[in-house]
Protein backbone atom coordinates (compact mmCIF):
# COMPACT_ATOMS: atom_id res chain seq x y z
CA UNK A 1 0.00 0.00 0.00
CA UNK A 2 1.63 3.62 -0.96
CA UNK A 3 0.82 5.51 1.63
CA UNK A 4 2.05 9.30 2.35
CA UNK A 5 6.11 9.48 3.04
CA UNK A 6 6.86 8.40 6.81
CA UNK A 7 9.11 11.20 8.09
CA UNK A 8 10.56 12.68 11.55
CA UNK A 9 7.48 14.72 13.07
CA UNK A 10 8.96 16.52 15.53
CA UNK A 11 8.76 20.33 15.59
CA UNK A 12 10.14 23.58 18.14
CA UNK A 13 8.01 23.45 20.99
CA UNK A 14 4.97 25.23 21.45
CA UNK A 15 3.98 27.73 23.93
CA UNK A 16 4.10 26.44 27.67
CA UNK A 17 0.43 27.57 28.49
CA UNK A 18 -2.82 25.49 26.39
CA UNK A 19 -4.25 29.24 25.71
CA UNK A 20 -1.11 30.70 24.15
CA UNK A 21 -1.21 29.88 20.25
CA UNK A 22 2.45 29.13 18.60
CA UNK A 23 3.73 31.49 15.66
CA UNK A 24 3.75 29.50 12.60
CA UNK A 25 6.80 28.15 11.34
CA UNK A 26 6.25 26.29 8.03
CA UNK A 27 7.32 27.60 4.62
CA UNK A 28 7.90 25.76 1.07
CA UNK A 29 7.75 27.02 -2.63
CA UNK A 30 6.43 25.60 -5.77
CA UNK A 31 3.24 25.67 -7.61
CA UNK A 32 0.16 23.87 -7.17
CA UNK A 33 -0.17 20.24 -8.19
CA UNK A 34 -2.12 17.06 -6.75
CA UNK A 35 -1.74 14.63 -4.53
CA UNK A 36 -0.78 11.34 -6.79
CA UNK A 37 -0.23 8.75 -3.92
CA UNK A 38 -2.34 5.05 -4.46
CA UNK A 39 -4.49 4.22 -1.77
CA UNK A 40 -6.17 0.46 -1.15
CA UNK A 41 -9.77 1.62 -1.72
CA UNK A 42 -13.10 -0.02 -2.78
CA UNK A 43 -15.67 1.05 -5.61
CA UNK A 44 -17.62 4.20 -5.77
CA UNK A 45 -20.75 4.14 -4.14
CA UNK A 46 -24.01 3.92 -5.98
CA UNK A 47 -26.27 6.57 -6.65
CA UNK A 48 -28.52 4.87 -4.16
CA UNK A 49 -26.42 4.73 -1.48
CA UNK A 50 -25.35 8.54 -1.85
CA UNK A 51 -29.29 9.80 -0.10
CA UNK A 52 -31.96 11.84 -1.75
CA UNK A 53 -32.11 14.47 -4.98
CA UNK A 54 -31.17 17.89 -3.47
CA UNK A 55 -34.34 19.74 -2.10
CA UNK A 56 -35.23 22.69 -3.30
CA UNK A 57 -33.34 25.98 -1.87
CA UNK A 58 -34.63 27.91 0.43
CA UNK A 59 -35.03 31.54 0.07
CA UNK A 60 -32.72 33.72 1.99
CA UNK A 61 -34.93 36.03 4.04
CA UNK A 62 -33.85 38.95 6.18
CA UNK A 63 -34.86 36.58 9.32
CA UNK A 64 -32.18 34.24 9.14
CA UNK A 65 -30.10 34.41 11.63
CA UNK A 66 -29.14 32.72 14.97
CA UNK A 67 -31.57 34.00 17.13
CA UNK A 68 -34.53 33.76 14.95
CA UNK A 69 -33.98 30.10 15.31
CA UNK A 70 -35.00 28.18 18.53
CA UNK A 71 -32.27 25.66 17.56
CA UNK A 72 -29.51 28.35 16.85
CA UNK A 73 -30.45 30.70 19.51
CA UNK A 74 -27.24 31.10 21.86
CA UNK A 75 -27.33 30.18 25.38
CA UNK A 76 -29.61 27.64 24.31
CA UNK A 77 -29.29 24.56 26.74
CA UNK A 78 -27.87 21.25 24.43
CA UNK A 79 -31.02 19.31 26.23
CA UNK A 80 -33.31 21.85 24.96
CA UNK A 81 -31.62 21.50 21.65
CA UNK A 82 -32.28 17.96 21.05
CA UNK A 83 -35.59 18.12 21.82
CA UNK A 84 -36.31 20.89 19.72
CA UNK A 85 -35.36 19.30 16.82
CA UNK A 86 -38.50 16.76 17.01
CA UNK A 87 -39.95 19.63 14.53
CA UNK A 88 -38.43 18.32 11.80
CA UNK A 89 -40.79 17.53 9.66
CA UNK A 90 -42.41 13.63 9.15
CA UNK A 91 -40.66 12.76 6.34
CA UNK A 92 -37.17 12.94 8.07
CA UNK A 93 -38.13 11.10 11.13
CA UNK A 94 -36.26 7.53 11.06
CA UNK A 95 -34.51 8.23 7.96
CA UNK A 96 -30.84 8.55 7.35
CA UNK A 97 -29.70 10.87 4.28
CA UNK A 98 -25.95 10.50 4.42
CA UNK A 99 -25.27 7.69 2.33
CA UNK A 100 -23.09 4.52 2.98
CA UNK A 101 -19.44 3.72 2.22
CA UNK A 102 -19.05 0.83 -0.14
CA UNK A 103 -19.88 -2.61 1.41
CA UNK A 104 -16.82 -4.67 3.10
CA UNK A 105 -15.06 -5.78 -0.14
CA UNK A 106 -11.73 -8.14 1.13
CA UNK A 107 -10.55 -8.11 -2.80
CA UNK A 108 -9.92 -4.43 -2.74
CA UNK A 109 -8.01 -3.06 -5.84
CA UNK A 110 -5.11 -0.45 -5.74
CA UNK A 111 -6.86 2.84 -7.47
CA UNK A 112 -5.69 4.84 -10.08
CA UNK A 113 -4.71 8.21 -8.89
CA UNK A 114 -7.81 10.90 -9.43
CA UNK A 115 -10.35 7.95 -8.95
CA UNK A 116 -12.96 9.24 -6.64
CA UNK A 117 -13.60 6.06 -3.38
CA UNK A 118 -14.76 6.51 0.11
CA UNK A 119 -11.46 5.64 1.42
CA UNK A 120 -10.26 8.41 -0.91
CA UNK A 121 -12.80 11.14 0.67
CA UNK A 122 -12.45 10.12 3.87
CA UNK A 123 -8.23 10.66 3.11
CA UNK A 124 -8.81 14.10 2.08
CA UNK A 125 -11.28 15.01 5.25
CA UNK A 126 -8.67 14.82 7.40
CA UNK A 127 -5.87 15.71 5.80
CA UNK A 128 -8.23 18.72 4.02
CA UNK A 129 -8.67 19.70 7.73
CA UNK A 130 -5.30 19.72 8.63
CA UNK A 131 -4.58 22.25 6.08
CA UNK A 132 -7.29 24.39 6.87
CA UNK A 133 -6.37 24.48 10.44
CA UNK A 134 -2.13 24.97 9.49
CA UNK A 135 -2.88 27.52 6.98
CA UNK A 136 -2.64 30.60 9.16
CA UNK A 137 0.87 28.57 10.41
CA UNK A 138 2.11 28.60 7.27
CA UNK A 139 1.99 31.76 6.42
CA UNK A 140 -1.11 32.20 4.38
CA UNK A 141 0.60 30.08 1.74
CA UNK A 142 1.64 26.61 1.44
CA UNK A 143 4.35 27.70 -1.43
CA UNK A 144 7.58 28.34 1.41
CA UNK A 145 9.72 26.08 2.42
CA UNK A 146 9.95 24.18 5.26
CA UNK A 147 7.57 21.75 7.73
CA UNK A 148 4.35 23.44 8.18
CA UNK A 149 3.11 22.43 11.79
CA UNK A 150 -0.49 21.71 12.43
CA UNK A 151 -2.87 23.20 15.15
CA UNK A 152 -4.38 22.06 18.40
CA UNK A 153 -7.82 21.69 16.10
CA UNK A 154 -5.93 18.68 14.11
CA UNK A 155 -4.40 17.18 17.09
CA UNK A 156 -8.14 16.73 19.13
CA UNK A 157 -9.56 15.17 15.64
CA UNK A 158 -6.62 13.24 15.28
CA UNK A 159 -7.75 11.70 18.82
CA UNK A 160 -10.79 11.60 17.82
CA UNK A 161 -10.46 8.86 15.01
CA UNK A 162 -7.96 7.36 16.91
CA UNK A 163 -11.16 6.88 19.40
CA UNK A 164 -13.60 5.62 16.92
CA UNK A 165 -10.85 3.17 15.83
CA UNK A 166 -11.12 2.04 19.42
CA UNK A 167 -14.62 2.10 19.69
CA UNK A 168 -15.17 -0.04 16.70
CA UNK A 169 -12.39 -2.63 17.90
CA UNK A 170 -13.84 -3.26 20.71
CA UNK A 171 -17.54 -3.46 19.93
CA UNK A 172 -16.57 -6.33 17.08
CA UNK A 173 -17.20 -3.63 14.57
CA UNK A 174 -20.87 -3.42 15.35
CA UNK A 175 -21.45 0.10 16.50
CA UNK A 176 -24.39 0.45 19.26
CA UNK A 177 -25.55 4.18 20.08
CA UNK A 178 -24.00 4.76 23.57
CA UNK A 179 -20.79 3.34 22.83
CA UNK A 180 -18.93 6.18 21.11
CA UNK A 181 -18.77 9.01 23.33
CA UNK A 182 -17.02 6.99 26.26
CA UNK A 183 -14.07 6.26 23.33
CA UNK A 184 -14.24 9.51 22.57
CA UNK A 185 -13.81 10.94 26.11
CA UNK A 186 -11.05 8.18 26.80
CA UNK A 187 -8.99 9.90 23.30
CA UNK A 188 -9.41 13.07 25.00
CA UNK A 189 -7.82 12.56 27.88
CA UNK A 190 -5.52 10.76 26.38
CA UNK A 191 -5.01 14.10 24.89
CA UNK A 192 -4.82 15.53 27.86
CA UNK A 193 -2.44 13.78 29.59
CA UNK A 194 0.04 13.77 26.67
CA UNK A 195 -0.09 17.49 26.43
CA UNK A 196 0.35 17.22 30.30
CA UNK A 197 -2.44 19.28 31.06
CA UNK A 198 -3.63 17.02 33.57
CA UNK A 199 -1.23 14.08 35.47
CA UNK A 200 -1.59 11.10 33.64
CA UNK A 201 -2.72 9.12 36.69
CA UNK A 202 -5.63 11.38 37.05
CA UNK A 203 -6.57 10.56 33.45
CA UNK A 204 -9.84 8.91 33.51
CA UNK A 205 -10.25 5.85 31.65
CA UNK A 206 -6.67 6.18 30.70
CA UNK A 207 -4.46 6.15 33.22
CA UNK A 208 -1.05 6.03 31.02
CA UNK A 209 -0.62 6.77 27.60
CA UNK A 210 -0.92 3.65 25.03
CA UNK A 211 -1.24 3.04 21.43
CA UNK A 212 0.87 4.50 18.88
CA UNK A 213 -0.17 8.08 18.91
CA UNK A 214 1.72 8.50 22.08
CA UNK A 215 5.02 7.68 20.32
CA UNK A 216 4.11 10.83 17.71
CA UNK A 217 6.11 13.96 19.16
CA UNK A 218 4.19 16.82 17.62
CA UNK A 219 0.48 15.62 19.55
CA UNK A 220 2.72 16.01 22.99
CA UNK A 221 3.53 20.23 21.99
CA UNK A 222 1.14 22.87 23.25
CA UNK A 223 -0.34 23.82 19.44
CA UNK A 224 -3.02 26.56 20.54
CA UNK A 225 -5.79 27.42 22.69
CA UNK A 226 -8.30 24.90 23.42
CA UNK A 227 -9.83 26.12 26.75
CA UNK A 228 -13.20 24.00 26.99
CA UNK A 229 -11.43 20.79 26.27
CA UNK A 230 -8.50 21.78 28.64
CA UNK A 231 -11.43 22.65 31.51
CA UNK A 232 -12.88 19.38 30.53
CA UNK A 233 -10.35 17.05 30.57
CA UNK A 234 -9.07 18.52 34.17
CA UNK A 235 -12.22 18.49 35.56
CA UNK A 236 -12.14 15.03 35.43
CA UNK A 237 -16.21 14.39 34.22
CA UNK A 238 -17.33 13.71 30.40
CA UNK A 239 -20.12 16.50 29.36
CA UNK A 240 -23.44 14.94 29.15
CA UNK A 241 -26.45 16.26 27.67
CA UNK A 242 -27.77 17.25 30.86
CA UNK A 243 -24.37 18.61 32.31
CA UNK A 244 -22.70 19.32 29.23
CA UNK A 245 -18.71 19.93 29.69
CA UNK A 246 -18.96 23.44 29.61
CA UNK A 247 -21.04 26.25 28.43
CA UNK A 248 -18.63 27.39 25.51
CA UNK A 249 -19.86 27.81 22.18
CA UNK A 250 -15.82 27.70 20.75
CA UNK A 251 -15.17 27.07 16.70
CA UNK A 252 -13.16 23.39 17.87
CA UNK A 253 -16.46 21.68 18.75
CA UNK A 254 -16.87 21.42 15.40
CA UNK A 255 -13.93 20.63 14.15
CA UNK A 256 -13.34 17.64 16.74
CA UNK A 257 -16.52 15.84 15.24
CA UNK A 258 -15.44 16.42 11.68
CA UNK A 259 -13.95 12.53 11.90
CA UNK A 260 -17.22 11.32 13.38
CA UNK A 261 -18.81 11.54 10.13
CA UNK A 262 -16.98 8.29 8.93
CA UNK A 263 -19.66 6.37 11.58
CA UNK A 264 -22.86 8.19 10.95
CA UNK A 265 -24.10 5.06 8.76
CA UNK A 266 -23.02 2.93 11.34
CA UNK A 267 -25.79 3.87 14.01
CA UNK A 268 -29.16 3.74 12.03
CA UNK A 269 -32.32 4.41 14.52
CA UNK A 270 -36.05 4.48 14.23
CA UNK A 271 -38.21 7.26 15.10
CA UNK A 272 -38.08 10.65 15.26
CA UNK A 273 -34.96 12.65 14.23
CA UNK A 274 -34.18 13.66 17.88
CA UNK A 275 -33.05 10.45 18.90
CA UNK A 276 -30.07 10.15 16.32
CA UNK A 277 -29.10 13.98 17.26
CA UNK A 278 -28.93 13.06 20.80
CA UNK A 279 -26.36 10.70 19.92
CA UNK A 280 -24.07 12.71 17.91
CA UNK A 281 -24.57 15.50 20.52
CA UNK A 282 -23.36 13.70 23.17
CA UNK A 283 -20.01 13.36 21.48
CA UNK A 284 -20.30 17.26 21.46
CA UNK A 285 -21.26 18.13 24.54
CA UNK A 286 -18.54 16.14 26.50
CA UNK A 287 -16.51 19.60 25.64
CA UNK A 288 -18.97 22.30 24.80
CA UNK A 289 -22.37 23.34 25.58
CA UNK A 290 -24.08 26.23 24.02
CA UNK A 291 -27.32 25.40 21.78
CA UNK A 292 -25.75 26.65 18.49
CA UNK A 293 -22.19 25.28 18.60
CA UNK A 294 -23.80 21.44 19.60
CA UNK A 295 -26.10 22.09 16.70
CA UNK A 296 -23.80 23.03 14.45
CA UNK A 297 -21.40 20.62 15.08
CA UNK A 298 -23.25 17.40 14.57
CA UNK A 299 -25.03 19.23 11.46
CA UNK A 300 -21.61 19.77 9.97
CA UNK A 301 -19.74 16.25 10.97
CA UNK A 302 -23.64 14.93 9.22
CA UNK A 303 -22.84 17.44 5.97
CA UNK A 304 -19.61 15.46 5.71
CA UNK A 305 -21.19 12.44 5.93
CA UNK A 306 -22.64 12.87 2.92
CA UNK A 307 -20.16 14.21 1.09
CA UNK A 308 -17.95 11.20 1.99
CA UNK A 309 -21.18 9.53 0.14
CA UNK A 310 -20.42 10.80 -2.98
CA UNK A 311 -22.59 14.21 -2.76
CA UNK A 312 -20.96 17.71 -3.54
CA UNK A 313 -21.85 20.22 -0.51
CA UNK A 314 -24.90 21.92 -2.63
CA UNK A 315 -26.61 18.57 -2.37
CA UNK A 316 -25.59 17.42 0.60
CA UNK A 317 -27.31 20.86 2.39
CA UNK A 318 -30.38 20.07 0.46
CA UNK A 319 -30.49 16.56 1.01
CA UNK A 320 -29.58 16.78 4.99
CA UNK A 321 -32.84 17.13 7.48
CA UNK A 322 -30.75 20.28 8.82
CA UNK A 323 -31.76 21.85 5.71
CA UNK A 324 -35.45 21.79 6.12
CA UNK A 325 -35.08 23.19 10.25
CA UNK A 326 -34.31 26.46 9.19
CA UNK A 327 -31.30 28.12 9.97
CA UNK A 328 -27.77 29.47 8.36
CA UNK A 329 -26.83 25.79 7.44
CA UNK A 330 -29.71 26.03 4.71
CA UNK A 331 -28.65 29.94 4.21
CA UNK A 332 -24.74 29.57 3.50
CA UNK A 333 -25.90 27.52 0.65
CA UNK A 334 -28.55 29.70 -0.49
CA UNK A 335 -26.43 33.06 -0.16
CA UNK A 336 -23.30 31.30 -2.23
CA UNK A 337 -25.86 30.32 -5.08
CA UNK A 338 -26.66 34.21 -5.39
CA UNK A 339 -23.40 36.48 -3.86
CA UNK A 340 -20.55 33.55 -4.18
CA UNK A 341 -16.62 34.89 -3.21
CA UNK A 342 -18.16 37.72 -1.30
CA UNK A 343 -16.32 38.19 1.93
CA UNK A 344 -19.11 40.44 3.08
CA UNK A 345 -21.82 38.37 1.98
CA UNK A 346 -21.85 36.97 5.39
CA UNK A 347 -20.24 39.09 7.62
CA UNK A 348 -23.64 40.31 9.16
CA UNK A 349 -23.70 36.51 11.04
CA UNK A 350 -19.84 36.02 11.41
CA UNK A 351 -18.14 35.94 14.68
CA UNK A 352 -15.40 33.67 15.78
CA UNK A 353 -17.51 30.73 17.13
CA UNK A 354 -18.83 27.45 15.88
CA UNK A 355 -21.97 28.65 14.41
CA UNK A 356 -19.29 30.90 12.01
CA UNK A 357 -17.11 27.91 11.35
CA UNK A 358 -19.71 25.84 10.00
CA UNK A 359 -21.66 28.91 8.21
CA UNK A 360 -18.10 30.38 6.46
CA UNK A 361 -16.83 26.94 5.68
CA UNK A 362 -19.92 25.53 4.14
CA UNK A 363 -20.19 28.92 1.88
CA UNK A 364 -16.35 29.01 1.05
CA UNK A 365 -16.64 24.97 -0.23
CA UNK A 366 -19.89 25.72 -1.92
CA UNK A 367 -18.00 28.89 -3.75
CA UNK A 368 -14.89 27.06 -4.28
CA UNK A 369 -16.07 23.63 -5.96
CA UNK A 370 -13.38 22.75 -8.40
CA UNK A 371 -11.01 20.10 -7.50
CA UNK A 372 -7.97 22.80 -7.62
CA UNK A 373 -9.57 25.40 -5.61
CA UNK A 374 -8.28 24.58 -2.23
CA UNK A 375 -5.61 27.23 -2.16
CA UNK A 376 -8.23 29.57 -3.30
CA UNK A 377 -10.98 28.54 -0.98
CA UNK A 378 -8.20 28.74 2.15
CA UNK A 379 -7.23 32.49 0.74
CA UNK A 380 -10.99 33.79 0.80
CA UNK A 381 -11.81 31.76 4.07
CA UNK A 382 -9.17 33.24 6.56
CA UNK A 383 -10.36 36.96 5.29
CA UNK A 384 -14.06 36.23 7.02
CA UNK A 385 -14.64 36.79 10.68
CA UNK A 386 -13.08 33.84 12.57
CA UNK A 387 -11.06 32.72 9.63
CA UNK A 388 -9.97 29.96 11.41
CA UNK A 389 -12.25 27.71 11.85
CA UNK A 390 -14.12 28.47 8.53
CA UNK A 391 -11.05 27.74 6.73
CA UNK A 392 -10.49 24.39 8.60
CA UNK A 393 -14.67 23.18 7.77
CA UNK A 394 -13.81 24.32 4.02
CA UNK A 395 -10.64 22.82 3.45
CA UNK A 396 -12.23 19.38 5.04
CA UNK A 397 -15.45 19.53 3.13
CA UNK A 398 -13.30 20.13 -0.36
CA UNK A 399 -11.29 17.43 0.53
CA UNK A 400 -14.78 14.80 1.86
CA UNK A 401 -16.09 16.07 -1.80
CA UNK A 402 -12.95 15.45 -4.23
CA UNK A 403 -10.32 13.35 -2.10
CA UNK A 404 -7.31 13.16 -1.46
CA UNK A 405 -5.77 13.89 -4.78
CA UNK A 406 -7.36 16.91 -5.04
CA UNK A 407 -5.33 18.51 -2.01
CA UNK A 408 -2.15 20.45 -3.06
CA UNK A 409 1.39 17.78 -3.01
CA UNK A 410 3.40 20.71 -1.97
CA UNK A 411 1.61 21.38 0.97
CA UNK A 412 0.27 17.45 2.14
CA UNK A 413 4.08 16.61 1.65
CA UNK A 414 5.38 19.66 4.08
CA UNK A 415 2.27 19.15 6.69
CA UNK A 416 3.94 18.01 10.11
CA UNK A 417 1.32 15.03 10.48
CA UNK A 418 0.75 14.11 6.80
CA UNK A 419 1.41 10.61 7.09
CA UNK A 420 -0.09 9.98 10.79
CA UNK A 421 -3.30 11.48 9.47
CA UNK A 422 -3.32 9.60 6.79
CA UNK A 423 -2.99 6.64 8.75
CA UNK A 424 -5.27 7.13 10.97
CA UNK A 425 -7.87 7.34 7.60
CA UNK A 426 -6.70 4.10 6.34
CA UNK A 427 -7.08 2.31 9.64
CA UNK A 428 -10.02 3.88 10.15
CA UNK A 429 -11.94 3.08 6.88
CA UNK A 430 -10.48 -0.71 7.54
CA UNK A 431 -13.07 -0.99 10.51
CA UNK A 432 -15.82 0.50 9.00
CA UNK A 433 -15.52 -1.67 6.52
CA UNK A 434 -15.35 -4.20 8.69
CA UNK A 435 -11.86 -5.65 8.23
CA UNK A 436 -10.56 -4.96 11.39
CA UNK A 437 -6.87 -5.39 10.30
CA UNK A 438 -5.16 -2.53 12.67
CA UNK A 439 -6.26 -3.33 16.13
CA UNK A 440 -2.82 -3.82 17.34
CA UNK A 441 -1.91 -0.15 17.15
CA UNK A 442 -5.27 0.84 19.18
CA UNK A 443 -5.35 -0.96 22.75
CA UNK A 444 -8.97 -2.68 23.02
CA UNK A 445 -11.36 -0.40 25.54
CA UNK A 446 -12.36 -1.69 28.93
Amino acid sequence: MACLARREMGADPGAIEADDLGAGRGEHPGGRTSLTTASRSCAKPSAAQTGPDEASPTAVAAGHNRTSQADMRPGAQAETLVSDASGASAGDRGQWHGGEPPPPDEECAMNEPGEDSWNERLRGLLLGLALGDSYERARGSFRRRGVIDVGVATQLAAFTADGLVRALASSGDQLAPGQVAPALWNALTRWGAQQEVIPTTDAQGAPVANGWLSEVPALSERRGSAPATVSAVRGGRPGTLEQPGSSSGGTQVVTRLLPTAAVRHLLPYEGIYSEADAEFASYAVLTHGEGSAIHSAVATASLASSCLAGMDVREAVGASPFNEMGSLFSAARDIAGGQPRDPSALRQWMRDDATSAMTGGIYTAISFPEPDDVQDALDFAYRLPGGRGSATVAAALIGAVHGVHALPVEAVSRLELSWVLDQLALDLAQHVRGLRAVSERYPILN
